[in-house]
C-alpha cells in the first residue's frame, strides 16, 4: 500500500518538471524569436491550466482591470451605504416607534388619570347631591312637622279662646272666628235668643255684605249696617227672624240628554265607587252622600251660627266641616242640609244624627309624631270609628308622598281610613324656592321651574293614590286648597294664592281623581283672619274676597259637574303636554283638560278615541264649539298653567 501513494506523487512530480521546463523553454523562446515551437507548445498549455493568469499588461486590460475594481469599488460602497441607510432607517423607526409608545402610554396614563378624576368628581357630586337631598329632605320634614305641630297649637288656643267666649245662636261667627280683622268688619252683638229663635230664622235679603239685620222687639236694639258693611246681628226669642242674606241659588246639576255616545270601548281607571262609596256607611248614606249628584266640599275651622251663615256658605258649594267651635248645634246642619266631620261636639250630637258623617282620626298626624306613635294613635281612633255608622276621615303632611319617608309606613297610615286627604300648599310655601332643590324629594317628579302650578296639586292626588293602592283597597281621597296664605308667622311666604289658582288646583285635582275637595280657610299673613268664609261674608272690602269668589265658582261647577264626575273615567292619552280625564254619561263624552305642569301655556292638540271622531264638541260653560278635523284631532289654547277646559262631545 506504501508503493501505491508513491506512484502518483512520483509521477505528479515529473509533470511539475515537465511544465517547469516548459515555462522556461517558452520564455527562453519568446526573447529569442515571435514564433514558438510547435511541439513544446501543448506542455505550455497543459502548464498554463495549472497556474493563475499572467496580469494584464496592455493598457485596454489595465483599464478593464481597473474599471473592474471600480465597479466593484462602488457596488461594495453602494452595498455599505445602503446597509447604513437601512441600519439609520430602522433606527429611526425604533426610536419613532419608541417615542410613540412612550406618548401612547403618557396618554394612556393620562386618560386613566382623568377618568380616576371624573370617576371621583362625579363620586364626589353623588355624595354632595346625596348630602344637599338628605339636608332638603330633613328641612321639609322638618318644617311640615313644625307646621303640623305650630297649627296644632294655633287651634288648641283657638279653641281655648272660643271656650271663653262661647258662640251664641245669635252672634256672626266672624266675631270669634276671625284672628285679624278690620274695623269695619266687626260684628256686635245684642241680646242673645233661645235656640228655636235660631232655628226658625228665614233669610230674607240678597246682599249678605250689606244687608241689614232688624229684630221686631223692643227688647233688642236694632243697628243699621253702614257704608263699610260693618255688621251688627240681633235676634229676638219669638218666631220673627232678623232679616238675614239670601244665597245665591246652587247651581243645578247637569240634565240627562239624550246623546250618541255610550260606553267606550276603552280601559277603565281603578275607582273606589264614586258616589256609591258612601253607600256602606249609615249616616252617609242616609244623608244622601251616595247619589250620584253628591260632591263633598269641605271648609276648615268653619263655623256657622244662624241659617244665614249656613246658606251663604251653601252659595259657595261648601256642604261640609272639618273642626268647629263645640258649641255648634246639630239641629243646624240637619236644617241647612250641610254635614260634619268630627268628634261629638255637644250632647245635640248622637248616632242618629245623620248629617254627622265621619269621624275625624287626626289632622297631619304623621307630621307631629313619629310612626309608631302616630299609627298606633291612628289605629285606636280606626277601631272606634268601626263602632258606629260613619267613616273614618284623617288628613295627612306630604310627607306621606315624600320619597324619604318609609313607604311602609305611609301605606300603613293610609290603611287606617275610609277617606283621606293631604295638605300641601304649593303656591304659598317656600319649598319651590329653596337651594339645593330636590325635584325627587316626592315619589313623582317636580321640575323646579314647574313647582309652582296647579299640576302640582294634581300630582299630590296621584302619589296619595299610589300610597293608598298598595293594599289592594281604594277610597275616596280628597286634596287641600289653601285660600289666601296659610303660612305661620316667621315662615317667608310667597302668597297669597290668586283666584285663578285656586280654581286651576281645584280642577288638577279632580282631574287626577280626587274625589273631593278641602279649603285651608285662615290666613296667617297680611289678610291675617281666622275664617276667610266668614270674613268675607260680612266685610264688603275684605281682602281675600277674589279669593273666596273665586272657590265658589270652581266649587258649584264641580256640582254642576256632579253625575258626570261619579262615574268611573276611562284611560286614554289625548296628547302631549295634556293631564286630562276621560267619562261618559247619559249619552255624552266629557273631556276635562289642562296642561300636564312640565310645559308651557299655549296651545294643544288632542286626538280623540275612534268612537268620538265626527263628534260635536262643546266647551262647558264657554259658549263656544269645536269642530274636529276629519282624522279626529282640534286644537285649542290655555292661556295660563292654571287654565282648564271642560268639553262635551255629543
Amino acid at each position: 500500500m506504501t508503493s501505491n501513494h508513491r506512484r502518483p506523487r512520483a509521477a505528479l512530480s515529473a509533470v511539475a518538471m515537465a511544465a517547469a521546463a516548459t515555462v522556461a523553454f517558452t520564455t527562453a523562446g519568446s526573447a529569442g524569436s515571435s514564433a514558438a515551437p510547435s511541439q513544446p507548445g501543448n506542455v505550455a498549455l497543459a502548464a498554463s491550466n495549472l497556474k493563475p493568469a499572467a496580469k494584464a499588461s496592455t493598457p485596454a486590460q489595465k483599464a478593464a482591470v481597473k474599471k473592474a475594481a471600480a465597479k466593484k469599488a462602488a457596488a461594495k460602497k453602494a452595498a455599505a451605504k445602503k446597509a447604513a441607510a437601512r441600519k439609520a432607517a430602522a433606527k429611526k423607526a425604533a426610536a419613532k416607534k419608541a417615542v410613540a409608545k412612550r406618548k401612547a402610554a403618557q396618554t394612556a396614563a393620562k386618560k386613566r388619570a382623568a377618568a380616576l378624576a371624573a370617576k371621583k368628581k362625579a363620586a364626589a357630586k353623588r355624595v354632595a347631591a346625596q348630602k344637599a337631598a338628605r339636608t332638603a329632605a330633613a328641612r321639609e320634614s322638618a318644617l311640615l312637622r313644625s307646621q303640623a305641630k305650630a297649627r296644632a297649637a294655633a287651634r288648641a288656643k283657638l279653641a281655648r279662646t272660643r271656650a271663653a267666649r262661647p258662640v251664641t245662636a245669635s252672634t256672626p261667627v266672624a266675631a270669634t272666628l276671625t284672628a285679624s280683622p278690620s274695623a269695619s268688619a266687626t260684628p256686635t252683638a245684642s241680646t242673645t235668643p233661645s235656640a228655636d229663635a235660631s232655628a226658625t230664622s228665614t233669610p230674607a235679603t240678597s246682599t249678605p255684605a250689606t244687608s241689614t239685620p232688624a229684630t221686631s222687639t223692643p227688647a233688642t236694639s236694632t243697628p243699621a249696617a253702614s257704608a263699610s258693611a260693618t255688621s251688627t246681628a240681633s235676634a229676638a226669642a219669638s218666631t220673627t227672624p232678623a232679616a238675614s242674606a239670601t244665597p245665591a241659588p246652587e247651581a243645578a246639576p247637569l240634565a240627562d240628554t239624550d246623546g250618541t255616545v255610550g260606553d267606550l270601548d276603552l280601559p277603565r281607571i281603578p275607582w273606589e265607587g264614586g258616589s256609591k262609596y258612601w253607600g256602606q256607611f249609615r249616616n252617609a248614606n242616609k244623608a244622601g252622600w251616595a247619589k250620584d249628584d253628591f260632591f263633598p266640599v269641605a271648609v276648615w275651622w268653619n263655623g256657622f251660627s244662624n241659617d244665614a251663615e249656613a246658606q251663604y256658605d251653601k252659595s259657595l258649594g261648601i256642604n261640609t266641616y272639618v273642626e268647629m267651635d263645640p258649641s255648634a248645634n246639630y239641629k243646624n246642619f240637619e236644617k241647612n242640609g250641610m254635614f260634619w266631620i268630627g268628634p261629638k261636639l255637644n250632647e245635640t250630637f248622637t248616632d242618629d244624627s245623620t248629617n254627622w258623617v265621619g269621624n275625624f282620626l287626626g289632622d297631619e298626624v304623621d307630621g307631629r309624631f313619629e310612626p309608631a306613635e302616630g299609627l298606633a294613635q291612628m289605629r285606636a281612633g280606626q277601631a272606634k270609628g268601626k263602632q258606629g255608622p260613619r267613616f273614618n276621615y284623617a288628613n295627612f303632611t306630604g310627607l306621606m308622598v315624600s320619597s324619604y319617608f318609609k313607604k311602609a309606613d305611609a301605606e300603613a297610615y293610609m290603611a287606617t281610613t275610609d277617606a283621606a286627604s293631604m295638605d300641601m300648599y304649593w303656591y304659598t310655601v317656600p319649598f319651590c324656592n329653596w337651594d339645593n332643590y330636590n325635584e325627587d324629594y316626592y315619589i313623582f317628579k317636580v321640575p323646579q321651574a314647574h313647582c309652582r302650578t296647579s299640576a302640582s296639586y294634581g300630582k299630590v292626588v296621584e302619589g296619595m293614590r299610589t300610597r293608598d293602592a298598595a293594599d289592594g283597597k281604594l277610597q275616596p281621597l280628597w286634596n287641600f286648597i289653601e285660600l289666601s296664605d296659610p303660612n305661620l308667622p316667621g315662615q317667608k311666604s310667597y302668597g297669597p294664592i290668586k283666584p285663578a289658582q285656586i280654581k286651576g288646583a281645584a280642577m288638577s285635582s279632580v282631574i287626577n281623581e280626587a274625589r273631593g275637595l278641602i279649603y285651608y280657610n285662615q290666613d296667617y299673613g297680611n289678610c291675617s283672619a281666622g275664617s276667610l268664609v266668614r270674613q268675607n261674608q260680612y266685610d264688603k272690602i275684605f281682602c281675600a274676597k277674589e279669593q273666596v269668589e273665586a272657590m265658589g265658582e270652581v266649587n258649584n261647577f264641580l256640582h254642576k259637574m256632579a253625575p258626570v264626575l261619579n262615574t268611573q273615567s276611562y284611560k286614554w292619552d289625548f296628547g302631549k303636554g295634556l293631564d286630562t280625564m276621560l267619562k261618559s254619561k247619559d249619552g255624552n263624552a266629557y273631556i276635562f283638560a289642562m296642561i300636564d305642569g312640565n310645559d308651557h301655556a299655549g296651545s294643544r292638540t288632542f286626538t280623540l278615541p275612534s268612537e268620538l271622531k265626527g263628534k260635536k264638541i262643546e266647551v262647558v260653560d264657554e259658549n263656544r264649539s269645536i269642530t274636529p278635523n276629519a282624522n279626529g284631532t282640534f286644537t285649542d289654547n290655555f292661556a295660563s298653567e292654571s287654565t282648564y277646559h271642560v268639553y262635551k262631545v255629543s
